[in-house]
């Protein structure tokens, strides 16, 4: 199935989820981008936007795109706003002030087109956008989340080991009611697969749940072009270098690995918070010469890495 095609089904189950109107709407979309400081994941974000302005685009009169990225589609039907915060490295209460601030402008610019726009559709990954979508609501609007992942799950491996264990339970029970929040207040919910349902506690919500899929994929670019029994022993892990991906668990297994079986080799791809104590950790191990830290990874060259990997 080609880019095209899979366009138009993704188009086509938005449409059937969230636009009963033969008027095509006025659509606003909010990209949590604000905070994705490092330049990989800022890149996937913006791609992301991209994507779901080119599927909305004939199916709504207007799109404005609430981000912190950039937009390369921008016209007289298609306007992007701008919001960007730096909080890498801040202590957590100025982050927390810092989100609030995202939140509060998030508010502002909704209030602003409130007259102008129908739908109000969240891309927000993990991260819990209670205030803006009590705002939406407020403004009497259709609110769509797509629903990507948990922060309260996040949270609870990330600050497990913070402030004798109860940031791991406290964090995690704060965010898990905003989530809830969430959950009741939008409209519609869209996860990617039917296991997300599950897997995210989605069950009580199941009457507005639509499963929509992943973005559609390339088959032009990501197809095989090295068969596996002509790849060398290559393992690896591409995607962000953070705690809840068990990435570092990753990496400690492979000494384990190499006691079995020595002529293995390792590949990390990606960035993150992780990258220095990932870095450290291979060199105390004596692992640089099995393993193979990448860095980000241009999306025009995810795929020739893929075809060389015979175990991801």
């Amino acid at each position: 199935m080609n880019k095209v095609v899979l366009k138009k089904k993704k188009g086509e189950e938005l449409k059937r989820g969230m636009m009963h109107s033969v008027n095509k709407p006025n659509i606003v979309i909010i990209f949590d981008t604000p905070f994705y400081s490092s330049s990989g994941t800022s890149t996937i974000m913006d791609m992301f936007a991209q994507n779901y302005v080119e599927i909305l685009e004939p199916l709504s009169s207007e799109i404005y795109l609430i981000s912190g990225g950039h937009l390369e589609t921008a016209n007289a039907k298609i306007h992007s706003i701008k919001i960007k915060i730096e909080s890498r490295g801040d202590p957590w209460l100025i982050k927390a002030i810092k989100k609030l601030a995202v939140h509060l402008d998030v508010c502002f610019h909704l209030f602003k087109l409130s007259k102008r726009v129908d739908i109000v559709i969240f891309h927000t990954g993990t991260r819990a956008y209670a205030i803006p979508i009590i705002c939406a609501k407020l403004l009497r609007k259709k609110v769509v989340s797509v629903v990507t992942g948990l922060q309260s799950k996040i949270f609870e491996v990330s600050f497990k080991k913070t402030s004798f264990g109860i940031g791991g339970i406290v964090l995690p029970f704060v965010v898990r009611i905003l989530e809830k929040i969430n959950f009741s207040l939008a409209d519609r919910l869209v996860v990617e697969a039917p296991s997300g349902v599950e897997f995210m506690g989605l069950e009580d919500y199941r009457e507005k749940i639509i499963v929509n899929g992943a973005l559609y994929i390339d088959t032009n670019v990501f197809k095989i072009k090295k068969s596996l029994i002509d790849r060398r022993n290559l393992v690896g892990y591409i995607g962000r270098l953070s705690e809840e991906k068990g990435v570092l668990n990753f990496v400690k297994a492979i000494p384990k690995v190499l006691e079995k079986e020595n002529k293995i080799k390792f590949l990390v791809g990606g960035d993150g918070q992780l990258r220095d104590k990932i870095e450290e950790y291979l060199d105390v191990a004596s692992l640089n010469d099995k393993v193979k830290l990448t860095g980000w990874i241009p999306d025009e060259e995810f795929s020739t890495y893929l075809n060389e990997l015979k175990l991801f």
